[in-house]
């Protein structure tokens, strides 16, 4: 298979050596294959990460496989095709026609462990693909609602003489909803074409991610019809409002010019304003003077502010998971994995060895966790009692003591099995037949709350006693070692020489290669993130623009009675400040429910992302926000600069 060829430098025509328990071969690599079944490495479906240059696959003449491993021409697996509908039927048939031989496993092709994990990969994939367009259109829509109600308001007289000529309403709103719809194809269409070629980009890293031979780059076409519709439907749901509004503007109030209502709850907040110094007084009267300016504002910011949240939320899942995976969880440098139990002593011998400081024991076996009310598929792991080169996080604080007859089992699983603490549970290894029953009983010790993994924990004799020395070949028995790190791979070669040793993988090579299998999700949460921040920038760029437009006349007014242009951007500044904390206010407890809800969208069993964000976070989204603001400030210290105030004290707001 392609993979362990890569990783170890294999060509077609070598030769190399293979070795099943004492029994040695030879054999030359014919050719490659990327097979199905392994676009996902993974042994079985319990096991998240895999190194590909000591686990791998070869495909052998089935007569040669037979009389190499000793079988014979014995049959160990049976691959069915089988009409739509009818899966479980056959699984079940086939498992009565194989009871008396011991059934060890049996899974349909969605339940193929690469299928599986490839799945749960795209899961979170997909789960991207909803929220961020939400947040994407919604800020587009954002922009759309200002830019139509800054329309209407600058035409509102026009509005008012069309009706009095007899233009009827339903003219005037078709005429506004038809502007938004080509406003917005002419940014779908375009988008849609920019967006084909990003998406053969990611596609090319996915695929390069998977190591597959071919990628399809097809134009999807009902990809971009439902882009187009979406962007259509944003449209004409933003430019609604403003359309209303200009189609049941009298024609006597449209050509007055006025469409806020004064209100009574503006009223209070005027009178309000006179008790403040003047220079105070006029930008907080401009917060009410146009209320539904002051609203657009504070939604944009607070817009903005839940876009920067949920991209900065992203990093920092992903970043705590694998910091807590490889770093809190993990204080050792090599991981020992043995082809037969009792051969520990091969790697607890190299205690005594210059450099190294600690070795524990661990074995894992796929076990299926019954209680009342369900049962569990997972990965059961021996740990050695008082051990601390695996450390798990428990739930409410502190690490996971193992105990004999007790397990520990991680939390969304324990939910699912409405188990607490001291509950009996059945646990029976997944391979168990009639033939060959193992199982045992425990009670719940405690539950985990490990980031990745979804594993379950027990103390490592009492596991080996009860369930791992009777599942024994499928019993995986390893040595955790923690040593400096120049005297690792040393050891390792040492090791790896021994008959009994089925592979070494170093912490380095595991952090590799879980940086290569989530480097493609990282590249997308930096494209979203891209995306989010410019669209962020935008929307809070946008509304503050327009905020300051919208009173040119005012500030131009204030510049003619003798305020200098950096007091008068001063003053509208303290406007724009103002919204900003409204905004920021509003944005940031909704941004980190937001955050929550997608953190839990795409959280498994056997992944569960933290969604606590740390307090940097809101510090620098309110720095990201208020910067922007002060950009907008500056720019409309400029714009007030160069202003002909002559022309600007006759604009209309």
């Amino acid at each position: 298979e392609q993979q362990i060829a890569g990783e170890n430098d294999y060509h077609p025509g070598d030769r190399i050596e293979c070795r099943y328990q004492s029994r040695r071969r030879e054999f030359v690599v014919a050719g490659l294959v990327t097979t199905p079944e392994y676009l996902m490495l993974t042994p079985d479906r319990f096991t998240m990460f895999v190194d590909p240059e000591t686990f791998g696959v070869v495909f052998l003449d089935s007569e040669r496989a037979g009389e190499w491993l000793g079988t014979g021409r014995s049959i160990s697996e049976i691959h069915t095709l089988v009409d739509p509908g009818h899966k479980e039927e056959v699984r079940e048939k086939l498992h009565g026609l194989c009871s008396s031989y011991g059934v060890d496993t049996s899974f349909t092709q969605e339940e193929q462990p690469s299928v599986k994990l490839l799945r749960m990969d795209q899961e979170g994939l997909r789960s991207m693909s909803v929220f961020f367009p939400i947040l994407f259109l919604g800020a587009s829509g954002l922009f759309l609602y200002v830019a139509l109600s800054r329309i209407v308001r600058l035409q509102v007289r026009v509005i008012g003489t069309l009706r009095a000529l007899g233009l009827s309403s339903r003219q005037v709103l078709l005429q506004y909803l038809v502007q938004a719809l080509l406003m917005t194809q002419a940014g779908a269409i375009p988008g849609a074409i920019v967006g084909h070629f990003l998406t053969l980009g990611m596609g090319e890293m996915y695929v390069q991610y998977l190591k597959l031979p071919f990628v399809l780059s097809d134009v999807r076409w009902d990809t971009i019809l439902a882009g187009l519709a979406m962007a259509a439907g944003t449209g004409m749901a933003s430019a609604w409002i403003p359309a209303r509004m200009a189609a049941r503007l009298s024609p006597a109030v449209a050509m007055r010019g006025d469409v806020e209502g004064e209100g009574s709850l503006r009223g209070a907040f005027l009178r309000w304003t006179q008790r403040v110094r003047v220079m105070y007084r006029i930008p907080l009267r401009g917060l009410l003077r146009k209320p539904s300016r002051t609203l657009l504002a504070m939604a944009g910011i607070a817009g903005g502010a839940m876009i920067i949240i949920l991209t900065l939320g992203q990093f920092v899942a992903f970043g705590t998971a694998m910091e807590e995976y490889l770093g809190e969880s993990r204080s050792y440098q090599l991981d020992v994995a043995f082809v037969m139990p009792g051969r520990e002593e091969v790697a607890t011998g190299a205690a005594g060895m210059d450099g190294v400081h600690a070795v524990s024991k661990s074995l894992s076996l796929p076990v299926s966790v019954r209680s009342n009310w369900g049962e569990a598929e997972l990965m059961l792991t021996g740990l050695e009692r008082g051990q601390r080169l695996q450390r798990i996080k428990a739930k409410g604080g502190g690490w996971v003591e193992v105990s004999p007859g007790e397990i520990w089992l991680p939390e969304k699983i324990a939910q699912r099995l409405r188990v607490d603490v001291g509950d009996p549970l059945h646990v029976e290894w997944a391979k168990a037949s009639r033939a060959r029953p193992v199982d045992a009983y425990f009670t719940l010790g405690g539950i985990s709350q490990a980031a990745m993994g979804g594993a379950a924990y027990g103390e490592y004799d009492d596991i080996d006693r009860s369930l791992g020395e009777h599942a024994y070949p499928y019993t995986g028995y390893a040595v955790q070692i923690d040593c400096d790190p120049d005297v690792a791979p040393r050891l390792k070669r040492m090791l790896e020489r021994s008959e009994y040793v089925g592979g070494v993988v170093t912490s380095a090579e595991i952090e590799e290669q879980i940086g290569e299998q989530t480097a493609a999700l990282y590249g997308y949460i930096l494209l979203l993130l891209a995306f989010g921040e410019v669209l962020a920038g935008s929307a809070i760029h946008t509304v503050a623009t327009v905020s300051l437009i919208e009173r040119t006349r005012e500030l131009a007014t204030l510049r003619s009675l003798g305020l200098s242009a950096g007091a008068t951007a001063g003053l509208a500044s303290i406007e724009l400040y103002v919204m900003a904390v409204l905004g920021l206010i509003a944005g940031i407890p909704a941004g980190a429910v937001t955050n929550t809800a997608f953190i839990e969208s795409f959280s498994t069993e056997q992944m569960s992302f933290p969604s606590t964000l740390p307090p940097w976070v809101f510090a620098a989204t309110a720095i990201l926000v208020l910067l922007t603001v002060s950009y907008s400030s500056w720019r409309g210290r400029k714009t007030l600069a160069s202003m002909d105030l002559s022309q600007a004290t006759k604009a209309r707001e």
